[in-house]
């Protein structure tokens, strides 16, 4: 999932559910290149499979970013470098189905 995106996507953050690495990121995209964030495997005991079906949620308010995988808290991070900015799917390396995708945008003073 990529929010606070410029136009291009070059300039963004993405979230990220690797089933091949068996991890969850959070990806900070710099013209191009991606730096992770941070990262969850639950000390090695993430179990992700194919053909399964995950929700994963983020809530980026500020400079603080949450991301969930499937309704729980697995990244709490700070970063402040994108403030605003386009939201969009994305897929790397294998093939994915998107349902039921929400955009919620919060006023400042919420």
């Amino acid at each position: 999932m990529v929010f606070r995106s410029d136009l291009t996507a070059k300039n963004s953050y993405a979230a990220n559910v690797d089933i091949k690495n068996n991890i969850v990121k959070l990806i900070k995209f710099v013209d191009g290149t991606g730096y992770e964030i941070a990262t969850y495997n639950n000390d090695g005991k993430l179990d992700l499979q194919p053909n399964t079906d995950y929700h994963l949620k983020v809530e980026a308010q500020g400079d603080i970013t949450k991301v969930y995988l499937n309704n729980k808290l697995v990244i709490d991070t700070k970063d402040q470098t994108y403030k605003e900015g386009n939201f969009g799917l994305n897929v790397w390396d294998t093939t994915a189905f998107f349902n039921e995708v929400k955009v919620k945008l919060k006023h400042k003073d919420e």
